[in-house]
């Protein structure tokens, strides 16, 4: 992989578009920590003022014995 195509590909993971208009989000307004994998995030557009929610699912490392 080009170094400039891992860099996009890293940048896409830590910000979002805007579901309505395609505005770039930066953070999440608020982020909630369901369980030991899964965060809930809520963004809310500047430009269009929609709110949406998107989940994410982490991968579970096994514990040491």
């Amino acid at each position: 992989m080009e170094p400039n195509q891992r860099n996009a590909t890293q940048a896409e993971r830590i910000s979002n578009e805007c579901a309505q208009c395609g505005n770039l989000l930066i953070a999440p307004v608020w982020s909630e920590h369901l369980s030991e994998n899964r965060v809930r995030h809520l963004w809310n557009c500047d430009a269009c003022d929609y709110s949406y929610e998107t989940m994410v699912y982490l991968a579970v490392r096994a514990r040491a014995a």
